[in-house]
């Protein structure tokens, strides 16, 4: 059973993820996010397939995990439900994480390595946390205090973020207040 400080963090997942808020996230959702994060790049160039490729293999993967029902969008009780079943199992979990596991690793992979608060704040920007609250989030990360992000530091979030129910665990603000 997922306790509540993983409810709250799931919850926010789940908000970051409906892209327009309107409480299901549907395929028009990762289309909005990918236009957004394609980076002004023509549907068509090599760099948007490249984000849309990845953004419509994330949803089908979240929609095959998550909609129970197949109505093709997943509602936040359905979202609750399948992580509690993915975080069940560790091994299914590294093996399916999806979006936060992609979205953090490549913060560091898609750069020359650890990331600063700049590109930290920008990156979560991209997915509508508001910059002062990514840099809060970014103090709390930096568990060196070296002021970037290294992989390892990003790894032990992502796992805090939907492991831990210890509301004091850095990792829980790895999208910001939760």
């Amino acid at each position: 059973m997922l306790s509540e400080v993983q409810q709250r963090k799931l919850t926010r997942l789940f908000n970051l993820l409906d892209t327009d808020h309107d409480g299901v996230i549907s395929q028009a959702d990762y289309r909005q996010r990918i236009d957004r994060l394609s980076g002004g790049h023509a549907a068509g160039s090599a760099e948007h397939e490249a984000v849309e490729r990845g953004h419509m293999n994330d949803w089908q993967r979240t929609r095959a995990f998550a909609d129970q029902n197949r109505d093709q969008q997943v509602v936040l009780p359905e979202f609750l439900a399948a992580n509690e079943a993915l975080l069940s199992d560790r091994q299914e979990f590294a093996a399916h994480g999806g979006t936060l596991i992609a979205i953090t690793v490549g913060l560091v992979d898609g750069g020359d390595g650890p990331i600063g608060a700049d590109g930290y704040a920008s990156s979560l920007g991209e997915f509508g946390v508001g910059e002062e609250e990514a840099r809060a989030a970014f103090v709390r990360l930096d568990r060196s205090g070296d002021g970037r992000l290294s992989r390892d530091e990003l790894r032990q979030a992502v796992d805090e973020f939907f492991f831990s129910t210890d509301p004091e665990a850095p990792g829980n603000w790895l999208l910001g207040t939760f």
